[in-house]
């Protein structure tokens, strides 16, 4: 499934396109890393022979965690 998201066109009117394509490539990134973090963190609590399964829980605390880093 792939996960796609917009923002309203008048949250980024004033928004040059180079901004814009900036824009989305950080969230791009920020929103890869929080999926490897979350794949990291998964790995350390699966029980063997379990299937790897990431839960909101899991998403919530990365973005938290990443939160108190700043």
């Amino acid at each position: 499934m792939e996960i796609k998201y917009e923002i309203p066109d008048d949250k980024v009117r004033s928004f040059t396109g180079s901004a814009k394509r900036r824009l989305q490539e950080q969230a791009q990134k920020y929103t890869l890393e929080i999926i490897s973090e979350a794949e990291k963190v998964e790995e350390l609590i699966r029980e063997n022979g379990a299937s790897t399964e990431i839960t909101d829980n899991i998403i919530f605390q990365e973005i938290e965690r990443r939160k108190r880093k700043i």
